[in-house]
């Protein structure tokens, strides 16, 4: 994403566990925007025909990640992002490792 201001995801799971609970209450769609690469569309709760471009990346051990709403632009795990860390967490243990979470046969877990 150019010009998007990359959150530090790694020290923050309590914010994300908090951003994953409201994007499954408010039922999140998320779709990937490519095949390859966490970047993401995930659709508006509150405005019909809404989506905001998410993208989650791997830099030096540390997971980032930025959310083209009002709150992603000002710096915090927004639901959005929270749905895209869902997706993610359920797909990928390397990542969910970084951010805290273990997969188990119960599912996710802090």
């Amino acid at each position: 994403m150019v010009n998007q201001m990359m959150i530090n995801l790694t020290p923050k799971a309590a914010e994300i566990s908090r951003a994953t609970a409201r994007a499954e209450k408010l039922n999140c769609r998320v779709e990937p925007l490519i095949t390859e690469g966490f970047l993401f569309r995930v659709q508006s709760a509150s405005i019909a025909g809404r989506w905001y471009v998410v993208e989650v990346v791997m830099v030096d051990g540390r997971v980032l990640g930025s959310c083209d709403c009002l709150a992603g632009q000002r710096g915090y795990v927004c639901h959005h992002l929270g749905a895209a860390c869902q997706t993610l967490l359920a797909s990928d243990q390397a990542i969910a490792e970084m951010l805290g979470h273990t997969n188990d046969s119960s599912g996710l877990t802090m």
